[in-house]
């Protein structure tokens, strides 16, 4: 899991968490040249299998879409695509401020539900309880229309989708969250309404007091624990198979034999960005283990040629040498394998599941 993170231009910072297979649109970005840059390639990677034209296409598709959501000043934008039973399924993300009316948290959330019964009289709203406060919830359908330039038949339609919106308070703010989830993929609807409702979950905010006692606090303290509270069940499975990926390519890149990892360790920690920005809970996982009884020159060789491999798969490689750095998506880290040579003629392995807190305002670079 990953969190994001965003700076209200009151008192709060608020941030949430987002699976690992969300990719981000970049709508933060000021550069015109950088959007189509970061959007083409987001559109090779997800359409990696497919033509130029097909990729190029879509890439026109999503620069659109980018380009109405940063008019929109969105916050955050991210989609997903799924293999579900051989078909791909495909949801998306955003996440938005407006202005609220003055009163309590309660108060707002009780207008809006108002508001939102007579503005959309057939789609289901409600207000509800989420762990930081109350939230108003509309459930509908919102179709949209796919141009003729970026259907495959050369026809424009109009797409079914269903979405579900929240409308969460920020307690003396001028300005309320909006987040929406969509997908055209009614056959899955099920599967992505539990994820925004577990997403939703995990919206919290802390004050800039609380932020300055977090930031004394991690001076002192590293805030490592070690357990399962970092990542969920899923993230850390993800994680053991690419380290176990990455062994099974040390043993097959030279032709070694017998790598069995030793002294394995798996461990949850707190960032010290998350720390400073008053975050207590373990937001990284980190499967360390090491290797010995090979020859250091073989487990150099074995190592650059793991490298290049797992650079013909899409990952990053930042560093060849002592550490050689492998990171695993492109823009937003992810996944990242940190290995270097010991002189026990051992090999020390580090697979990280990175805290990425992404910011929209001056703390970006704290986060990016």
């Amino acid at each position: 899991m990953r969190t994001e993170t965003l700076e209200t231009r009151g008192r709060l910072r608020v941030g949430w968490i987002m699976p690992p297979f969300f990719l981000d649109l970049p709508v933060q970005a000021t550069d015109a040249d950088d959007v189509a840059r970061r959007v083409h390639s987001l559109a090779t990677e997800i359409l990696a299998d497919r033509s130029t034209e097909e990729q190029y296409r879509f890439a026109r598709m999503l620069l659109g879409e980018t380009g109405q959501l940063m008019d929109a000043q969105a916050e955050y934008a991210g989609l997903c695509f799924l293999d579900q039973d051989g078909r791909t399924s495909m949801a998306t993300v955003i996440a938005n401020r407006i202005p609220q009316e003055s009163g309590t948290p309660e108060e707002i959330c009780a207008l809006t539900v108002t508001t939102l019964r007579g503005t959309y009289p057939e789609d289901d709203v409600q207000a509800v309880q989420l762990p930081k406060g109350d939230a108003a919830i509309r459930v509908g359908s919102s179709p949209f229309l796919l141009p003729a330039d970026a259907a495959p038949d050369g026809q424009s339609h109009v797409i079914p989708r269903n979405l579900i919106q929240a409308y969460v308070p920020l307690p003396g703010e001028p300005e309320m969250l909006v987040f929406e989830m969509s997908t055209t993929s009614l056959e899955d609807w099920d599967l992505y309404s539990e994820m925004f409702a577990e997403i939703l979950k995990t919206l919290d905010w802390t004050t800039d007091q609380e932020v300055e006692k977090a930031a004394t606090l991690a001076q002192q303290s590293s805030f490592q624990r070690a357990g399962n509270e970092g990542h969920d069940e899923s993230a850390r499975r993800q994680l053991t198979r690419i380290s176990a990926r990455l062994l099974d390519t040390l043993a097959v890149a030279n032709g070694l034999s017998g790598l069995a990892p030793e002294a394995e360790r798996l461990s949850d920690t707190t960032c010290s960005n998350c720390s400073a920005k008053g975050h207590r809970s373990p937001c990284e996982t980190t499967h360390e283990w090491q290797v010995s009884g090979e020859a250091e020159e073989d487990l150099a060789t074995s190592l650059a040629e793991t490298a290049s491999r797992f650079a013909e798969l899409g990952w990053q490689v930042e560093e060849l040498g002592a550490p050689t750095v492998l990171t695993l998506g492109k823009g937003t880290h992810r996944i990242v394998v940190s290995t270097a040579l010991n002189t026990d003629n051992g090999l020390h392995a580090e697979v990280t599941a990175l805290c990425t807190r992404m910011s929209s305002t001056a703390v970006a670079d704290d986060f990016g």
